[in-house]
């Protein structure tokens, strides 16, 4: 297996849904995970954006916020490496339910629903 396919499968097994799934098509799906780079304070996906994408996190941070209708943010969680965000775009056609932003140089694996 090449480094590429060993990073993105070691990536798959941080995911829940994925964690129990036969090792060929775990392959076959990590195969299929593309890597996305952002800059420090770049959005990712803003509250109310279609869903599409699972992001996996292999390097840097991530925060998921959202803004009250009085103008305050709530910070839902701050990731890291490891952690993994937007799994629900897998499971449905909704719109995002909060925005993520990149709080410093960040590396994802990204997988289309």
């Amino acid at each position: 297996m090449a480094a590429r396919d060993s990073s993105a499968a070691s990536a798959l097994q941080n995911v829940p849904f994925f964690k129990n799934l036969d090792l060929d098509i775990a392959g076959e799906l990590a195969s299929r995970l593309v890597p996305r780079r952002f800059g420090a304070g770049q959005v990712i996906f803003h509250l109310g954006d279609p869903g599409g994408l699972l992001y996996i996190i292999s390097r840097g941070k991530i925060k998921i916020s959202y803004t009250t209708p009085d103008g305050q943010e709530v910070v839902l969680a701050i990731l890291g490496p490891g952690d993994f965000f937007g799994e629900l775009a897998l499971l449905d056609d909704s719109p995002r339910s909060a925005t993520a932003e990149s709080l410093e140089p960040t590396e994802t694996w990204t997988l289309h629903r």
